[in-house]
């Protein structure tokens, strides 16, 4: 009985450290993106009661906009930053 009983509360000790970890990497890495520096999260919005999100992704410099949780998830790509649109009307 004793046995079960420690056996149990080292399991719980190991989960809390381990979740602790997992909640220190995560906030790591909304924070600074990934470790190469490729893709970082920039923005995200909740729709519909949290149901479905926006997400803004920077990928190595180029942005993209992800729609998530209906029912398909939806990736658009940002459009360049260097396209600029000519003083006599749209591009």
């Amino acid at each position: 009985m004793m046995f079960s009983s420690t056996l149990a509360l080292i399991a719980v000790i190991a989960m809390i450290l381990l979740l602790r970890l997992g909640a220190v990497r995560t906030a790591f890495l909304r924070r600074h993106g990934t470790p190469d520096g490729d893709m970082k999260i920039t923005a995200r919005l909740s729709l519909d009661g949290g149901k479905r999100h926006l997400t803004l992704l920077d990928i190595a410099g180029h942005q993209a906009v992800v729609l998530t949780g209906g029912p398909s998830d939806l990736l658009v790509p940002w459009p360049a930053t260097d396209r600029t649109i000519p003083s006599g009307g749209v591009a």
